[in-house]
C-alpha cells in the first residue's frame, strides 16, 4: 500500500515539487527515494538545475535514510549519461559540471565524491578524458604527494613504501572502468602507474603491489600483441585484492585457448603492433629508467614462464633487455 501510494504520489508530483519539499524540511524520508527514483529512472527528464538541488541536498540535509548515497550516484550517473545524445557517453561539459561542483582546487572534498566519481565512471560506454584525468590526479595526490581525501582515507599510505593500501587503490580504479574499456588498459591508466613506480617504486615494495604491476603491463602487453583475445580486466583484477593478480591473468588467457606453443618465436604470428599501442611508449621506459630495474626483471620473468612466445617477441620489438 506504501508503495502504491507513494507511485501515485510521483505520477502527479514533478521532480522540483519533490526537491522543494525535501529543502524546506531539511530531511530525506525512504519515500522521497522511491519518488524521486520512479521520476528520474522514469519518463521525467531532469534538468541541470534539479542535478544542482540534489548535490546541494546530498550536503544540507539534516538527515539521509539508509540507501541514499547509492540513489544519489544513479541519479547523477543517469542525468550525465542519458542527458542528451549520444546516449550513453559523458560529454566534456557534464564532466566539467560535475568535478568542478565536488572539488576545491582540483581535489574532492569528501569521500563518497569519489564513490560518485567511480560509479560515473563505471556507468558510462566510453572513457571521457576529463573525468578520467581528473579521477587519476586524485589518485596522484594521494598515492604521491600524500594529500587529499584518499590519502587520509587509506592511513596506511607511506611515502617511501609501495603497499597494500597503494594497490588497493589503483585496483578500485581499474574496476570502475566504462565498459568500452573493460578489455584493455587505457594510456592514462599506465601512465598514472608507471609515474607511481618511479616516484616510489625504488623504495620498500610489497608483494602485493608488486604482482598487481606485473600483471597490468603484462596485460597491456598481451592485450596488444592479441587483440582478439578478448579477455576482462575483471578476470585478473578478481573479486578481491589478494595479490593473486598474475595467476588469475594466466588462467584468463588460458581459459581463451591461446597456446604460445602454436606461436612462432619470432613474433610474426602475432596479429597487433606493440609499437603502436600505448603499452610500446610506457615500457620503452623500462630501459632508459633505473628506477623501473626490479619491476622489470618481475615482468620479464613472468612472461618467460607462463608466455615464452611473448618474452622473444619483446626482445625482438622494444629494447626491454639490456
Amino acid at each position: 500500500m506504501l508503495l502504491e501510494r507513494v507511485w501515485g504520489r510521483a505520477m502527479t508530483k514533478s521532480l522540483g515539487a519533490c526537491l522543494l519539499e525535501i529543502e524546506k524540511r531539511e530531511e530525506i524520508e525512504k519515500t522521497h527515494i522511491v519518488e524521486m527514483s520512479h521520476m528520474i529512472f522514469g519518463n521525467a527528464a531532469m534538468s541541470v538545475q534539479d542535478a544542482d538541488r540534489l548535490l546541494m541536498l546530498d550536503r544540507s540535509a539534516r538527515v539521509r535514510p539508509e540507501g541514499w548515497a547509492r540513489f544519489l550516484n544513479a541519479a547523477i550517473s543517469h542525468f550525465l549519461v542519458h542527458k542528451h545524445p549520444p546516449y550513453g557517453e559523458i560529454d566534456d561539459s557534464g564532466a566539467l559540471w560535475h568535478t568542478q561542483y565536488i572539488s576545491r582546487f582540483g581535489a574532492i572534498q569528501k569521500a563518497r565524491d569519489w564513490d560518485l566519481l567511480l560509479n560515473l565512471r563505471a556507468y558510462a560506454q566510453n572513457e571521457n578524458p576529463v573525468l578520467e584525468r581528473f579521477i587519476l590526479r586524485q589518485l596522484d595526490d594521494a598515492i604521491i604527494c600524500g594529500t587529499g581525501v584518499l590519502a587520509l582515507r587509506e592511513k596506511n599510505l607511506r611515502a617511501d613504501v609501495l603497499g597494500a593500501s597503494d594497490m588497493r587503490l589503483v585496483r578500485e580504479v581499474l574496476l570502475s572502468c566504462p565498459t568500452g574499456l573493460m578489455h584493455e588498459i587505457s594510456e592514462g591508466e599506465l601512465e598514472l602507474v608507471f609515474n607511481i613506480v618511479t616516484q616510489k617504486g625504488h623504495r620498500q615494495v610489497s608483494r602485493q603491489w608488486r604482482d598487481m604491476f606485473t600483471a597490468l603491463v603484462s596485460y597491456a602487453l598481451l592485450g596488444s600483441l592479441w587483440p582478439h583475445a578478448k579477455v576482462s580486466r575483471c578476470a585478473w583484477l578478481g573479486t578481491d585484492a589478494t595479490g593473486e593478480f598474475t595467476s588469475r591473468l594466466t588462467r584468463a588467457y588460458q581459459n581463451q585457448s591461446i597456446e604460445t606453443t602454436e606461436i612462432t618465436a619470432s613474433g610474426q604470428a602475432f596479429s597487433g603492433n606493440l609499437k603502436e599501442g600505448p603499452a610500446g611508449k610506457w615500457l620503452r621506459m623500462f630501459h632508459a629508467d633505473p628506477r623501473l630495474c626490479a619491476h622489470k626483471a618481475h615482468v620479464l620473468h613472468f612472461l618467460r614462464e607462463n608466455f615464452p612466445s611473448v618474452y622473444q617477441s619483446l626482445r625482438g620489438q622494444i629494447r626491454l633487455v639490456a
